[in-house]
């Protein structure tokens, strides 16, 4: 999901139903209604695809990663972008930098083990690092925690001025100045650290600057039929100046994994979307958090 803030609208695209069957339909979500769209997705249903907003050109951004495609959406239709394939960053993650007015993607480059960071601004990419934040620790690809970076979450924290990675660790990074570096440390950190699978989800909350991330937490343990994983946990976490908070999930979202969240600007209220719950189940609710309380919808 991305939150379209000139037209004041939640917008998702696609999405898996079934294991392998995924959906290319697109809908829009105003706080009160769902509307379904005249358009589809131009890639069909690929669920692994990045979305953000570009606020200063008023458009989707989609990288099909698949291709290196990139795609944009006005509100009514989708156009391709003609930029050579110079790109073919996987399991990538994007967010809008409103100080530079730029897209910024981040992820690794062709299953290489390299990961790098670009930039974006409608017509031309550029490269900002080649690096990956995690080096200075000696983590390569094929190493047992590589699969722990897949689908990390991404945001820019307007206060500090500083791009926030979260990966599926208990680690948190921030770029500032075009340089990775660890602004959390797993030793300081609250984020559980048993979450081997972990799919963080993270927006920025313009109304109380504070980053929040929802997460389930996914944990193992030995079977008859050999070792099971399954989610222990579904978290909630807020993240200001440094230092991750943890929210009382007592009438939070039931447990879950992969959801789909985005923030509206305009009611100033998190918005999330279905996941996939402990029964691998498919879920199609609607759940919006104010800063105190979640409300289903």
């Amino acid at each position: 999901m991305v939150y379209d803030s000139d037209r004041g609208v939640s917008i998702l695209l696609g999405g898996e139903a079934e294991p392998d069957i995924y959906f290319d339909d697109m809908w829009e979500y105003d706080g009160f209604e769902w509307k379904k769209l005249n358009v589809k997705s131009p890639v069909g249903g690929w669920s692994f695809s990045n979305l953000a907003y570009d606020a200063s050109r008023k458009k989707t951004v989609l990288f099909y990663w698949a291709n290196s495609e990139f795609w944009e959406f006005d509100g009514i239709s989708w156009e391709r972008v003609d930029i050579p394939p110079e790109i073919s960053i996987r399991w990538s993650v994007m967010t809008y930098n409103p100080v530079v007015r730029r897209i910024i993607i981040f992820g690794e480059q062709n299953e290489s083990g390299i990961y790098e960071t670009w930039s974006y601004d409608g017509k031309n990419l550029y490269r900002i690092d080649r690096s990956s934040p995690w080096e200075d620790w000696g983590w390569k690809y094929g190493d047992n925690d590589i699969h722990r970076i897949i689908f990390p979450s991404m945001v820019y924290y307007i206060t500090n001025q500083e791009l926030i990675l979260q990966p599926g660790l208990s680690w948190t990074f921030a770029m500032q100045d075009y340089d990775w570096h660890i602004k959390v440390h797993e030793s300081e950190s609250i984020l559980p650290k048993q979450n081997l699978g972990g799919f963080p989800r993270m927006v920025y909350d313009q109304r109380r600057d504070v980053i929040v991330l929802v997460e389930g937490v996914i944990d193992g343990k030995a079977t008859s039929d050999g070792w099971k994983w399954f989610l222990s946990d579904f978290v909630v976490m807020e993240y200001s100046n440094g230092n991750w908070s943890q929210v009382s999930t007592e009438f939070a979202p039931t447990l879950r994994n992969l959801p789909a969240l985005t923030y509206d600007v305009s009611r100033g209220v998190v918005v999330l979307f279905g996941g996939i719950n402990e029964n691998d189940e498919e879920l199609n609710d609607v759940w919006e958090y104010d800063g105190v309380n979640w409300i289903e919808r």
